[in-house]
């Protein structure tokens, strides 16, 4: 084997979801088989007890890829972030979901993009959305050309971006998608080198990583956007799809990821356009789901009897609702709040016999 790195490596998270696995190598792994020694494919599997093994296996003989089984399970994060920030040896890195679709003949595509734009540390890649079960293929050989539901970006032309944080707005997610991006290796290994990550979702951080690091390191970095969709994405088939989870990755990691940018300028309205229309969407999005798939009483009958861990995802829903100020109730309960906050204060130092007392001394 050559001492020359790839240009990208190919990382791809998993754990226990093996009828996604198998499609997503099937259309991914024959594309790879043209390229070489240019592009590496890592499977990093978090201790899965389905048959990810098996079909890990049966795929090797669609083209080459590395295999890395954790002893146990270590968090979704750190699976995430294994990797990108350890085990990539390409110059560049691209992370991709294991229900992640990669279509014909977009590896090319992307491979052209990163070498003709090799001096940026990050680019963005478009992508098509498609329904799961709906839409989901039995077989995707070499590439996914499906039907899909909706484009991620309705912009399909390359081109430079200035600067990164010119591609963050409510129409991108802002800038979430970890499969979007392909960022520069050694971005990865300095910026994970220096932290240690808490429990998954508990803030920008622990929700995005991938954003986060950006956000931290490249937000004023030059950029380039390929326009050209490379993936579908299966809405519906996420790894945190259940309610309780979504909770907590929308009202506790995207209103903090989003609170960020508001930190760093970017434009005011861009900020309230999310608070008073995205998160109100996903709000009750996610609070209907959690109805419907819980029950209403069994949802109290859950938060009493749930572990810590669990009460802090309800509590961060309520909590996260009310500070997202993206309606009228939460305005209210936060007006509510901060008055019964403030009467201990107002007590001693604002009321009629205090002003009294003060007055005489």
């Amino acid at each position: 084997m050559s001492d020359q790195k790839p240009l990208l490596s190919i990382c791809i998270p998993t754990y226990n979801r093996s009828k996604f696995l198998r499609v997503m190598l099937q259309a991914l792994l024959p594309q790879v088989a043209e390229f070489g020694e240019q592009v590496e494919v890592w499977v990093i599997d978090n201790a899965s007890p389905d048959e990810t093994p098996a079909v890990v296996e049966e795929s090797r003989a669609l083209g080459p890829f590395q295999y890395c089984r954790n002893e146990s399970n270590i968090g979704p994060l750190l699976n995430v972030l294994k990797g990108p920030s350890e085990l990539a040896e390409g110059e560049f890195v691209w992370v991709l979901g294991d229900h992640n679709l990669i279509r014909s003949g977009a590896l090319g595509r992307i491979l052209k993009g990163v070498s003709a734009n090799s001096s940026v540390d990050v680019l963005y890649s478009n992508f098509r959305c498609a329904v799961y079960p709906d839409q989901w293929p039995a077989d995707a050989l070499a590439g996914y050309n499906g039907p899909f539901q909706c484009l991620g970006n309705l912009r399909t032309d390359d081109g430079p971006v200035q600067r990164w944080r010119d591609l963050v707005g409510p129409e991108n997610s802002f800038c979430t998608q970890v499969y979007a991006h392909v960022v520069r290796t050694q971005i990865w290994r300095d910026y994970w080198r220096s932290f240690a990550l808490d429990q998954p979702y508990l803030n920008a951080q622990t929700t995005y990583p991938h954003t986060k690091m950006i956000v931290d390191r490249l937000f004023d970095a030059p950029s380039h956007y390929l326009g050209e969709p490379a993936i579908t994405i299966f809405n519906g088939a996420q790894s945190w799809g259940n309610p309780v989870t979504q909770c907590a990755v929308f009202l506790n990691g995207l209103r903090d990821l989003v609170n960020e940018f508001g930190r760093r300028g970017v434009d005011a309205a861009i900020i309230s356009e999310w608070k008073r229309g995205f998160c109100t969407v996903e709000t009750s999005r996610v609070l209907s789901s959690a109805i419907r798939s819980l029950g209403v009483c069994s949802v109290f009958m859950k938060v009493i009897r749930a572990s810590p861990f669990e009460l802090y995802l309800w509590q961060a829903f309520w909590i996260g609702f009310c500070q997202s100020d993206c309606n009228f109730l939460a305005r209210q309960v936060v007006r509510a709040s901060n008055a019964v906050r403030g009467y201990p204060k107002w007590w001693i130092f604002n009321c009629r016999p205090v002003r009294w007392v003060r007055r005489i001394l």
